[in-house]
């Protein structure tokens, strides 16, 4: 069986905003479905609705029930040990404990990080319900539960960890339960109480949001009960009629739905808020898996050769055919080209109520023409005039409104037209392959295409239009329809270009403006404004969500009289991840064969970026393409926009094409990236050095690549008696113009982590030479010696030698003036140990320092490796 890709068309969409979907076969369970609610009606901190297995600290547990009750601010101080006022919790805390509805633990503490329980979520939602009083008076919980049915018995000793799921669960019941009051009645100075329910839930008394339960009769412009007749603007859900608004609900009708509408007092109409599919059994089958229809049963396929079937009885049933409803269903009107067939049991009786078949046309679009409200096909010789339908609804497959002016070239429309011109849907489809054709087989009049491993029924109109380019070895991008069939085809010299996204910002005011700021792949820092939509990663979005997605990362983009139309980014976030090895390589890329494996940047616990399978490199040693631009990215403070610089590979890399970059690539399976990231410390960024600081002797300086996976210069030396470990990271050595090598003598300053902030060379080993004049009377210089004697003072007698020195015996030598100490690399030094009476050769382990002491020599202070001093004196090889 082909598998469906998405939904096909508006009219079996999966919501826009937070409309949660319909699904094949059952609905999901109330549980699965309420974090999505809470999210809406805003009873929880969207970072805690990612998943409803997140765990509930017991802050965000308390700042989540608050949600449930009136309260204002009042947190004044801690009263709690463990409670800081930086703690992103601590208002909320103090306010539930200044209502009362929190006291800590008996050790003055709150444990606001704690994972919160079951039981104790139970227990807090009671209190703000107004059950505090009543549950000190009674002996079981049990009559609570079953006054505000919310949760069960045994939820209120559960010592299960809750998470966002349950408590999006419980937070749903409670919203629609009837808070408890209570009136104190005191009598002979005795004083009891009576409780009552409030006559408004918790949702209508704090946030207008009513609740109703029922089966959608009418949206879309289709309706099921005579006399109905509402446009596309409205949907009625068991008689209680709603303005959609920005919810699109379409793709609900016939089904039994829950639904959450707004009204205030002020209000005309009662606004829909969200809802989702409940206690339904929902068939999709599409048109090329309808395999006909006999003594009351629909069979489909579900594999090869492999069937089923559907009870169903026409005279049970209302049937609609494009959004039509028909007076006569019969089994001809299942016999579609392409679409889908829609059966909806609606009270889980296993009959069938509801049918809705749809056979759509799939538009290639050329060009749109927003004055006519027009759009114009690549295969169509007739444009689509949207103005000669009463009802035209715009979606996206994820249900969201899409607009004309946000339409491209090539983009896929699947679009239903009414007969009688009541109604057209139209329904954007954001899936594309990139890949190469494998494989290519015609059947029954249709042909069908293998990318990647799987294959793929091409559209007619493709077929016709491009088939002379389908042909096996050909690379490129495969648009898809809804139905995830081929729809058109496009080579890679049509594709967007690359460029590195600096920062996406909205402009304040009324008239606000989103607008990003790239490095093209040209060097040039450009600013580009965004339409009111935007396709990202192939999904079509409101171009305010680019403020969020698109700061910082590389991306390939097209833009049309300069309006960004797409962005594509090599990455999607995940919430876990494992190794990801590339199996094989094709013979061109066999020399690549040591650098097949590849991580995702995942790590335990933690939502990373995970590189996509299709478009992406992260980390290893990767190969690029011979155009492939280099976007050499700026980090730290004050950086410019003059600091962003683009290369092409032949113009940057030094080497044979393997580097070490963030990775973009085009072709599946490739390991050669096509646009890449190199992030740089900017010129100026190379931090001054305290000079009081100690200087290092460079034992080895080795190419590697540090822990991070960047390239680097591992620096090995000693700091007085310390062996230290460094990295200098390719950007500052190549802002200092040195390259390091052993017997340099360096001051640094450097992270926790051991990278080099700023660096000072002051002796180069490979010119023999200071870099720069050593500095006046009375400063302590720092070099390395290249030729020298070492000297012993005895008494008033210098002594020195170019030999072994024997105990009890003097030496001469000749002096060496102050001037000559300017430049000390012409010697070679020599030390003494006095403990063993020995000399040897000085070592680039050794730290040396001296100070001009105004005498006919200078005296020199040796540091062993040991951190101990030996003082000596320098004079003239005698030889010299």
């Amino acid at each position: 069986m082909k598998k469906i890709f998405s939904v096909v068309i508006a009219l079996s969409l999966v919501l826009a905003t937070f409309c949660i979907s319909p699904v094949s076969y059952a609905d999901e369970s109330y549980s699965e479905k309420a974090i999505e609610v809470v999210a809406k009606l805003g009873l929880m901190e969207g970072r805690l609705t990612y998943s409803p297995d997140i765990e509930i600290t017991r802050g965000d547990l308390i700042a989540s029930v608050l949600n449930l009750c009136p309260s204002e601010s009042q947190a004044g101080n801690s009263v709690f040990t463990d409670l800081e006022k930086d703690h992103p919790n601590f208002t909320a805390i103090m306010t539930a404990y200044n209502m009362g509805l929190v006291a800590g633990f008996g050790d003055g503490t709150v444990r606001p990080d704690d994972a919160a329980t079951v039981s104790q979520a139970m227990k807090l939602i009671y209190y703000a319900l107004g059950y505090k009083e009543f549950l000190s008076q009674v002996t079981s919980p049990a009559q609570a539960v079953e006054t505000a049915n919310v949760g069960t018995f045994s939820d209120t000793n559960s010592s299960k960890i809750l998470t966002s799921g349950k408590l999006a669960d419980l937070l749903v019941q409670a919203g629609e339960s009837y808070p408890l009051e209570a009136q104190q009645i005191t009598k002979d100075g005795n004083a009891t109480f009576k409780y009552y329910t409030a006559k408004e839930t918790v949702l209508e008394r704090y946030y207008d949001i009513v609740r109703v339960e029922g089966v959608v009769t009418s949206a879309g412009g289709m309706n099921l009960i005579a006399g109905q007749s509402y446009n596309s603007d409205w949907i009625v859900i068991a008689g209680t009629v709603l303005k959609k608004d920005a919810v699109s609900a379409d793709s609900f009708f016939g089904q039994r739905v829950v639904a959450y509408y707004r009204q205030h007092s002020d209000m005309k109409d009662k606004r829909l808020v969200c809802l989702y599919s409940y206690n339904n059994t929902v068939h999709e089958i599409s048109a090329e898996d309808y395999d006909g229809y006999t003594d009351g049963k629909l069979y489909y396929e579900v594999g090869d050769m492999e069937y089923e079937d559907i009870d169903l009885s026409f005279s049970s049933a209302d049937m609609f055919v494009n959004n039509v409803l028909v007076a006569n269903p019969e089994e001809s009107y299942f016999d579609i080209n392409s679409g889908k067939i829609t059966l909806i049991d609606n009270n889980l009786d296993k009959k069938i109520d509801v049918i809705i078949v749809v056979e759509y046309e799939t538009y290639v679009v050329e060009s749109v023409n927003a004055s006519l409200n027009a759009i114009f096909g690549k295969y169509n010789d007739e444009a689509l005039l949207l103005n000669e339908y009463t009802n035209v609804s715009m979606l996206d497959e994820n249900g969201n409104v899409i607009y004309l002016e946000g339409l491209s070239p090539n983009d896929v429309l699947s679009v239903v037209k009414a007969g009688d011109k009541s109604n057209i849907s139209l329904v954007y489809a954001f899936t594309e392959l990139r890949g190469t054709i494998e494989e290519t087989r015609e059947s029954n009049g249709k042909f069908y295409v293998t990318i990647d491993g799987k294959e793929y029924r091409v559209t007619d109109d493709c077929y016709h239009y491009e088939g002379s380019f389908l042909t096996v070895g050909r690379v490129g991008l495969f648009p898809l329809n809804t139905a995830g069939e081929v729809a058109t085809y496009r080579s890679y010299g049509e594709l967007a270009r690359f460029g590195y996204i600096i920062q996406t910002k909205q402009t304040p005011g009324m008239t606000s403006t989103v607008m990003s700021k790239i490095l093209d792949q040209n060097g040039e820092v450009v600013i580009y404004e965004y339409g009111k939509n935007v396709k990202i990663d192939g999904k079509v979005r409101n171009s305010v969500d680019a403020t969020q997605l698109l700061n910082g990362v590389l991306v390939s983009y097209t833009v049309s009289d300069g309006i960004m139309k797409t962005v594509d980014t090599p990455f999607k976030k995940v919430s876990n991840g494992t190794n990801v090895t590339y199996e094989g390589l094709g013979e061109d890329e066999s020399h690549l064969n040591s650098l097949q494996l590849y991580f995702d940047g995942y790590e335990e616990g933690k939502v990373k970026e995970k590189y996509k399978g299709t478009s992406g490199i992260l980390g290893g040693m990767v190969a690029l393409d011979k155009s492939a631009p280099i976007f050499v990215i700026p980090v730290g403070d004050a950086v410019q926009d003059s600091d962003y610089k683009a290369y092409p590979t032949s113009q940057y890399l030094r080497h044979d094409g393997d580097y070490q970059l963030v990775a973009y690539k085009m072709k599946d399976r490739s390991l050669i990236a096509s646009a890449t990231v190199e992030y740089t410390t900017p010129a100026g960024a190379n931090e001054t050095v305290n000079p009081d600081t100690s200087p290092v002797i460079v034992e080895t300086a080795r190419k590697v690549l540090d822990p991070n996976g960047d390239p680097a210069t591992k620096i090995v030396g000693y700091q007085q008696q310390s062996k230290v470990e460094l990295y200098l990271t390719e950007e500052l050595e190549r802002e200092i113009k040195h390259t390091i090598h052993s017997g340099d003598i360096i001051k640094v300053s450097y992270t926790k982590e051991n990278y080099i902030k700023g660096i000072e060379v002051l002796y180069c080993y490979e010119t023999r030479s200071m870099v720069g004049a050593n500095p006046s009377a009375e400063k302590t210089a720092l070099f390395r010696v290249m030729q020298a004697n070492v000297y012993k003072r005895v008494d008033d007698m210098i002594i020195s030698t170019t030999q072994e020195l024997v105990p009890g015996t003097d030496y001469e030598g000749k002096e060496i003036a102050n001037e000559e100490l300017r430049n000390l690399s012409t010697y070679t030094l020599l030390k003494y140990d006095e403990r063993t009476q020995t000399v040897s050769k000085a070592s680039v382990t050794d730290v040396v320092s001296f100070e001009d002491t105004g005498s006919i020599c200078s005296e020199l202070v040796v540091y062993d490796r040991y951190g101990d001093p030996r003082y000596i004196y320098v004079f003239n090889d005698p030889k010299d």
